[in-house]
């Protein structure tokens, strides 16, 4: 999974780089939201993790325009304060999880895995999808190839 995780604290990112980079998944870590929200239009990634207060930009508005980029996006707010109308903001822009710092990494890890769950379920519907579409052509095709058969027979042509 490719996971881009925002904060101006260069000591969180760090440790939160130390953490997680062992897990296998794909980092990329960002302490200006700005040139993080650039790079996520260029490059969707499956997740974003991002801290609520920042300087250039918040969080929530990070979520605001990751939704307006990618309204499937998976995001995770962070943040060291208690606030309740941060809180019900994330709620209402429809942030995937939201922890408190320190971050619980095995409640983080955790919440990475359920998406990355969940994303798969997706994929496999729509893999699914594509071979029922793809049986439903061969069986159309089949279908017209005997209509044909039918109609040749019918007229009293032999083949």
């Amino acid at each position: 999974m490719n996971i881009l995780i925002i904060d101006d604290d260069i000591e969180i990112l760090d440790a939160l780089r130390i953490t997680l980079e062992p897990t296998g998944h794909n980092f990329e870590f960002f302490q200006n939201p700005l040139e993080a929200v650039e790079v996520y239009k260029q490059k969707l990634h499956d997740i974003i993790i991002t801290d609520i207060s920042m300087p250039e930009i918040s969080g929530i508005e990070v979520l605001k325009r990751a939704r307006k980029i990618n309204s499937d996006a998976y995001i995770i707010l962070i943040t060291g304060y208690k606030d309740l109308n941060a809180a019900i903001e994330a709620v209402n822009h429809q942030a995937y999880a939201f922890f408190d710092k320190p971050v619980d990494i095995e409640g983080l890890l955790d919440t990475i895995d359920r998406i990355d769950l969940e994303k798969k379920g997706v994929q496999n519907k729509e893999e699914e999808r594509d071979k029922m579409i793809s049986e439903i052509d061969k069986l159309k095709k089949t279908v017209d190839e005997l209509n044909n058969l039918y109609n040749t027979i019918k007229k009293g042509k032999k083949f």
